[in-house]
């Protein structure tokens, strides 16, 4: 375990090196220098099943598979992702505003309904 000044952040770093008996060698990094070097590599090892939720997110409850169009949208201009909302009647903006809204309600009902399934899914098993 090294704290080192690393540039590309412009602050200390800690650096712990890993050498797994079964595994391959690897270096994690972070930025909390409280931490010890056991528990950087505990908060690692809860990655791996932070990546298996969103994976399960994405597959199973297609948490983040949301396209919500609007009917009066208009396309936007060749080379311009810009939209000028004030030039535009109040109807259209309101719109803008619902399916801005949508969007991550729509995220945070799949993230509810994956907690729901990870709750009932020992009593589904008995």
């Amino acid at each position: 375990m090294h704290d080192l000044l690393w540039r590309p952040v412009g602050q200390l770093v800690r650096f712990v090196i890993v050498i797994h008996p079964h595994r391959r060698r690897f270096i994690l990094i972070s930025t909390d220098l409280a931490l010890e070097a056991i528990d950087i590599i505990r908060l690692d090892g809860l990655r791996f099943k932070i990546d298996v939720n969103f994976k399960q997110s994405i597959h199973v409850f297609g948490t983040f598979h949301y396209h919500f169009l609007m009917k009066p949208t208009k396309p936007p201009k060749r080379r311009n992702g810009n939209q000028h909302l004030h030039r535009e009647p109040a109807a259209y903006c309101q719109a803008v505003k619902h399916k801005l809204h949508a969007d991550p309600v729509f995220v945070q009902a799949g993230c509810i309904a994956q907690g729901l399934a990870h709750i009932w899914q020992p009593a589904i098993r008995d």
